[in-house]
């Protein structure tokens, strides 16, 4: 279903979407429906996010006991002694 509405564009809008129906090859109306669709779907997807940020910190070694040349014990230590 359609609905006939009147939408008051900017210029600068107006010839940009032109253009793009020139491109298409389409009529304008459809270029118009499809970069609408395209815009409200962005807008549901592109939420602001919080930035990544990476924290150093100090890295001293090995706790005091582990040794990373036994590997069974290691593995002992960090996945218990069922995972045989």
């Amino acid at each position: 279903m359609s609905i006939r509405t009147t939408v008051t564009l900017d210029e600068d809008v107006l010839e940009r979407v032109k253009q793009e129906s020139r491109q298409r090859g389409e009529p304008f109306k459809k270029t118009l429906n499809d970069l609408l669709r395209l815009a409200v779907s962005l807008d549901k997807v592109s939420q602001p996010r919080k930035p990544f940020k990476i924290r150093p910190f100090e890295n001293t070694g090995p706790a005091p006991g582990i040794n990373f040349d036994k590997t069974n014990e290691l593995l002992d230590l960090l996945e218990g002694p069922w995972r045989r």
